[in-house]
C-alpha cells in the first residue's frame, strides 16, 4: 500500500469518526434548539434550569468549534500532501477546493476527503487560497529572475560574437512576465 493510500485510509477513518460526532452533535443541538424554542414560547427558564441550558449550549458550541478546527487541521494536512488544492474561479464559477494531484483514486477515500473539506468550510478555502497566492508570488519572482538571467547570458553571448542559443531564448520566453515586477499570481 502506498504512503498516499495509507494516508487516505487514515483520513477516511478520521472522517468517519468526525462525521459520527458531527451528526450526534448536530442532533443534540437540534433537539436543544427545539426545546429552547418551545420553552421560550411557554415561559423563560430561570435559575438553575437557565444555567444548565446555557452550559449545554456552550458545550455544544465548543464541541462544534473543536470538530471544525480538527477538520481544518486535517484539511491543511491534505493540502500539504497534495490531496486537495485551491482553484480560482473561472467562467462564472466560484473559487473552490478540488482534488489535488496526489488525491487517492478510491471513491470512499475521496468521499472522506470531501467530507473533511466540507466540515472545514470556508476557513480551509481561505487558508488554501493564501498559501496558493504566496506560492505563486514566490514562483513569479523566481521566474522573472530566470528570465533576466537568461536575457543577460544571451547578451553576453552576443557580445562575445557567439550565435544565439535557442535554449536560452526558450528559457527567457517561458519565464518572462511581460516586463512586470509585480509579484501578482505568477504566470
Amino acid at each position: 500500500m502506498s504512503a498516499v493510500a495509507a494516508r487516505a485510509e487514515a483520513f477516511d477513518l478520521a472522517a468517519r469518526r468526525r462525521k459520527r460526532r458531527f451528526i450526534s452533535e448536530k442532533g443534540e443541538s437540534g433537539r436543544e434548539a427545539a426545546l429552547t424554542s418551545t420553552l421560550g414560547k411557554l415561559q423563560r427558564p430561570s435559575g438553575k434550569a437557565c444555567v444548565n441550558a446555557q452550559a449545554q449550549t456552550m458545550r455544544s458550541a465548543s464541541q462544534a468549534v473543536a470538530a471544525r478546527m480538527e477538520a481544518v487541521a486535517e484539511g491543511l494536512d491534505l493540502l500539504v500532501a497534495g490531496a486537495v488544492a485551491w482553484r480560482p474561479g473561472a467562467d462564472n464559477k466560484p473559487e473552490r477546493m478540488t482534488f489535488g494531484p496526489q488525491a487517492p483514486k478510491d471513491t470512499d477515500a475521496r468521499q472522506a476527503i470531501a467530507e473533511t473539506v466540507a466540515v472545514a468550510g470556508p476557513l480551509l478555502t481561505r487558508l488554501a487560497k493564501l498559501v496558493q497566492v504566496a506560492v505563486d508570488a514566490v514562483l513569479g519572482r523566481e521566474r522573472r529572475k530566470l528570465a533576466r538571467d537568461a536575457a543577460e547570458l544571451a547578451a553576453v553571448r552576443a557580445e562575445m560574437g557567439l550565435p544565439e542559443d535557442g535554449r536560452l531564448r526558450r528559457v527567457r520566453d517561458a519565464h518572462q512576465i511581460l516586463g512586470s515586477d509585480d509579484p501578482g499570481l505568477g504566470s
